[in-house]
């Protein structure tokens, strides 16, 4: 939710990791949410919100991506993965929902500085490393010449035409909507529109080795979605202290951060293959950070703000409900979180839903 004083509220915000398999997608992906909307009791024997959402089924276990370790290439110099914040670890570790705040006690149940994000305007983006495409990126090139691979890419340009071929190859087979609710009966189950948009990429030639890149036309200044995903990407991952440096009210130029971000590489035939690594659990598994706001906002980005009194209300429902944001990322982005999540080597995706 955003509210009119200008102050970017995480009601709602959902984190959910979503893993996926080799069967159908939508059979096969499952949830983890964080959020702090509240969500109304369905058992008369639940004290609060927070113990009906916890009672959803928990998501299946799915095999990792046998291939991902085996062509896996160590760079030479890997910058730590950032790992998330303010007690939000909880979130991958248990399956299920969870509340920012207790929709009864009123009770945090993570940091209260997450109540707030602050609006683009004051954030200072020039703090954050840029995108690096894989033509100007000195270390993936570096590390394909030593292996010997004449094509580079990323995660990010490659997925796109990975879509389009599995949608070509499935002849356009449509998604598995049965696990929906009864709301969801007459509801589409083909792919969105936007999944079908033609996809240009731009093969650049770097000393006999040909890099991917997008090609993306003139690019505009972004959207809200843009803008919250790459600081609330930061909000998440460090903590109160050193993201307020990150606000125009206390950076400064000799503050400013150009760290490499850590990527990870692997080899599949002539290509290598690159893929950033948002976050990790500290463990041995590591999962991208994803922004996504709910169907108000993404339905108008440019007019936002005339949408901020959507909310997510219920677990299940055709509109304010968890399962509707799911529901519709199934048809939007799963498909590329899904290949993302092949190529990365990586066990799961958090998104979160504004």
């Amino acid at each position: 939710m955003f509210s009119k004083s200008a102050q970017l509220k995480l009601a709602p915000i959902a984190i959910a990791a979503v893993r996926a398999s080799s069967r159908s997608l939508a059979a096969s992906a499952s949830t983890r949410c964080f959020s702090s909307s509240p969500v109304a009791a369905r058992r008369p024997k639940k004290k609060n919100a927070t113990e009906d959402i916890a009672a959803a089924p928990p998501p299946a276990r799915v095999a990792q991506n046998a291939g991902a370790k085996e062509n896996a290439v160590t760079p030479p110099e890997q910058p730590p993965i950032a790992r998330l914040a303010h007690g939000l670890e909880k979130v991958v570790e248990r399956p299920g929902i969870h509340l920012l705040q207790n929709a009864e006690t009123k009770d945090f149940n993570f940091s209260p500085f997450l109540a707030r994000i602050p609006p683009p305007e004051e954030f200072d983006f020039d703090a954050l490393p840029p995108y690096m495409t894989s033509s100007r990126d000195p270390t993936l090139l570096g590390i394909a010449r030593k292996q010997g691979r004449r094509y580079v890419a990323s995660t990010s340009t490659l997925t796109p035409l990975l879509t389009k071929a599995y949608f070509s190859l499935s002849m356009h087979k449509n998604m598995n909507v049965d696990g929906f609710s009864p709301a969801f009966k007459h509801e589409p189950s083909r792919y969105t529109l936007s999944n079908f948009s033609p996809v240009a990429v731009i093969l650049r030639s770097r000393d006999g080795i040909y890099a991917i890149d997008n090609d993306k036309g003139e690019e505009g200044a972004g959207t809200i979605l843009m803008h919250l995903g790459k600081s609330m990407e930061k909000m998440l991952t460090v903590d109160e202290a050193e993201f307020n440096t990150f606000l125009k009210a206390n950076s400064r130029p000799e503050m400013k951060r150009e760290k490499a971000e850590a990527f990870h590489y692997a080899k599949v035939e002539d290509f290598l293959l690159r893929a950033q690594l948002d976050c990790t659990d500290g463990k041995n598994k590591t999962f991208d950070l994803k922004t996504r706001g709910t169907l108000a906002v993404r339905m108008s980005p440019l007019d936002y703000m005339e949408n901020i009194g959507y909310k997510v209300k219920h677990l299940t429902g055709l509109l304010e409900s968890y399962e509707r944001e799911y529901y519709d990322m199934l048809r939007g982005t799963m498909i590329k979180y899904w290949y993302a999540r092949i190529i990365g080597g990586g066990w799961a995706e958090i998104t979160f839903v504004l």
